[in-house]
């Protein structure tokens, strides 16, 4: 998954550094986090996806931990705490980057990243759901809205197959992405009540940590017995290419967003830097378009537009 994380909408800190500084930082992230579909598409063509998301959890994870002990600070949990730590561990993180990357091997990027731009939705029916939020007119509105889009994006098969790694939009894939939503969802609102005793940034570390325990173990297990046969990655005959590409997907794609992103937040408001969330599956489309030569019809402007909109309009107050 990529996109902002659970955060506590806080006045920001004073004197910790100018608007600029924050503003290039929270433009940074959106950058690499859109950015990352290449190096994930790439790893794709020589690594099957779920053995993918495995290491980039892992690799993720591993950064995280080195950067937060980096900045001096301890490991320490409550006892109570735990369980929920693992569930975003293991729901939050593990899963929801398994399926959103093996989506990436069955559709285009462009789909995988306008479902993507999905998650406030998402959240906001979560929200409503356990009484958190209540819903209106102009939410009823932005989800039907979008939920329209969601449809036409699922019988758009305009992006092709091709030598530069595009493949064709496949409904799996879009319902594996709408999978690893949920689950980042449930990530996200989730954070959101642990983030009241501790820092984002914290927050994360622990849960990509928690992710990286569960996904290092089944890494080890497929690569020293090649079981099952469809997830063997096949180390030894892996490119130059997809390992660098794999390694860029776990720690500048996926962990350097997060501490730059979170850098930013403590001189600006999350709602502040809200209007990146909308740039982000734009600029991971163009970028799908010129390096994977993707390509993108009238139905899936449409659909993208619609979704979009949906999101805006169930997004304000």
């Amino acid at each position: 998954m990529s996109g902002a994380p659970p955060t506590n909408d806080v006045e920001p800190m004073s004197g910790s550094g100018s608007a600029r500084a924050a503003w290039f930082n929270a433009s940074l992230a959106t950058f690499l986090w859109a950015a990352n579909v290449l190096p994930v598409k790439l790893t794709l063509r020589e690594i099957p996806g779920l053995t993918t998301a495995l290491a980039r959890v892992t690799l993720a994870g591993l950064l995280l931990m080195a950067v937060h002990l980096w900045r001096g600070k301890s490991f320490s949990l409550r006892r109570d705490e735990l369980k929920d730590f693992l569930l975003l561990g293991f729901f939050g993180i593990a899963v929801s980057f398994s399926m959103f990357t093996t989506a990436m091997q069955y559709t285009s990027v462009a789909h995988a990243v306008f479902i993507g731009a999905l998650l406030p939705l998402f959240v906001l029916i979560l929200a409503c759901a356990t009484g958190q939020e209540r819903f209106t007119g102009t939410k009823n509105v932005g989800f039907i809205v979008a939920m329209a889009g969601v449809v036409l994006l699922a019988m758009d098969k305009a992006a092709i197959a091709g030598t530069s790694g595009a493949v064709a939009s496949n409904w799996r894939g879009d319902l594996m992405a709408l999978c690893g939503v949920s689950c980042f969802t449930f990530f996200t609102v989730r954070g959101k009540k642990l983030a009241t005793r501790y820092d984002s940034g914290t927050v994360n570390m622990y849960a990509f940590g928690l992710g990286a325990a569960f996904c290092f173990p089944l890494l080890l297990w497929i690569s020293a017995t090649r079981t099952p046969q469809a997830l063997d990655p096949h180390w030894n005959q892996v490119s130059w290419v997809a390992w660098i590409s794999l390694f860029l997907s776990g720690t500048l794609g996926s962990a350097l967003p997060y501490f730059v992103y979170y850098k930013a937040l403590r001189s600006l408001k999350a709602t502040q830097v809200a209007t990146l969330h909308y740039i982000q599956p734009v600029v991971a489309t163009l970028l799908g378009v010129v390096f994977l030569h993707e390509r993108l019809g009238p139905q899936f402007t449409i659909a993208a537009a619609l979704i979009l909109l949906g999101v805006f309009l169930a997004e304000r107050r």
